[in-house]
Parts: C-alpha cells; sequence; structure tokens
C-alpha cells in the first residue's frame, strides 16, 4: 500500500508539475496573444490614422488642381474674350468706315452726274441756239446731199467730232478743282481670326 501511496502522490505530484507548467505556458501564450492583439490595435490604430491622412492629403491635392485649371481656364476665356471685343471694334470701325466712304463716293458720283447732265443741257441748247453761216452752209449742203440721194458721211462726221471736241474742251474748262480722296484699307493681320 505504501507503494500505491507513493506511486499515487508522485501521479499527483507529476499531475501539479504538469499543470503547473501547462498553466506558465497558458499564461505565456496569453501575454503572447494580448501582445500581439496590442500590436494589431496599434497597427490598426495607425493605418486608420494614416489612411485618411493620405486621402485627405490627395484630396487637397485634388482641389489645388481644380483651382488652377478654374483659374487658367477663367484668364483664357477673359483673354479670349478681351480680343474678341477688341476685333468687334475693329471690325465695326472697318465697317462705319467703309459704310462713310461708300456714302462719300456716293455724293461725288451724284454730283459728277449733275455736272454732266448740265454741261448735256447746256451743250444742247448751244447747238439748237447758235447757227453760224459756216453750219448753215453746211446743214444746207447735207440737205441738198440727201435731196440728191447722194450721202456726204465725211462731213458728217467731221460735224460730229467738232462737236464732241467743243463738248470735251468745255468740260475741261469748267471742271471744278478735285478733291483727293484717299481710301485706306487695313493690313490682313487686322481682320478678326477666331481660333477653335
Amino acid at each position: 500500500m505504501s507503494s500505491e501511496k507513493g506511486t499515487i502522490e508522485q501521479a499527483v505530484h507529476k499531475l501539479a508539475e504538469a499543470n503547473n507548467n501547462s498553466n506558465t505556458r497558458l499564461n505565456a501564450l496569453e501575454t503572447k496573444l494580448d501582445e500581439i492583439h496590442l500590436n494589431v490595435m496599434e497597427q490598426n490604430k495607425n493605418m486608420n490614422i494614416n489612411v485618411p491622412n493620405e486621402i485627405m492629403n490627395v484630396q487637397e491635392k485634388m482641389i489645388n488642381q481644380i483651382e488652377t485649371i478654374q483659374k487658367r481656364t477663367k484668364e483664357l476665356q477673359d483673354t479670349t474674350t478681351s480680343k474678341l471685343e477688341e476685333k468687334q471694334q475693329q471690325w465695326e470701325q472697318l465697317t462705319d468706315n467703309i459704310r462713310d466712304m461708300r456714302a462719300e463716293m456716293k455724293k461725288i458720283c451724284e454730283a459728277l452726274e449733275r455736272k454732266a447732265s448740265r454741261k448735256n443741257d447746256h451743250n444742247q441748247l448751244m447747238e439748237e441756239n447758235v447757227s453760224t453761216p459756216h453750219t448753215q452752209l453746211n446743214s444746207s449742203a447735207i440737205n441738198e446731199s440727201f435731196d440728191n440721194g447722194e450721202s456726204d458721211h465725211h462731213n458728217i462726221t467731221e460735224q460730229r467730232q467738232q462737236a464732241e471736241n467743243n463738248a470735251r474742251q468745255m468740260l475741261l474748262n469748267e471742271r471744278p478743282a478735285q478733291t483727293a480722296h484717299t481710301i485706306t484699307i487695313p493690313p490682313s493681320s487686322s481682320i478678326p481670326t477666331f481660333s477653335t
């Protein structure tokens, strides 16, 4: 019985030792697990802090880029609008100049037409009212040649040329001094261009 008792005590002792060893290992494992858990929690915390910071940095960069693009777009739009307004003013000025020039040319043409009409009227009156013995002689000679059935083209042509020369001479003598008019055509570089 004593041998059995010794065996039981030894077994209990061994069991207690094994239990203590197991408890020690278990405590070490629990401690290690707690450390691992703390490390994971710390890493997770750092990740949660770093990820939003990275997101915020990216977001801030994007906002800055968007603001820069908007600023450049506005500058380009303002520049384009300014150039367009300048070209529009140049175009309107050119159109006004052409309109004024046309009106002035029309006035000049009308004045010349009136002058020529007065000269024609004056020449016709002079031809009708002024009769010289030479003219009467020529007209009677023309009438006689027509009465005789002959055509004296040479005399008729001479009379026409003489009348035209007289009319030209009178126009030259009575022509008013002409004023010089300058037409300014802007260079092609001032014509508005539009780019797309």
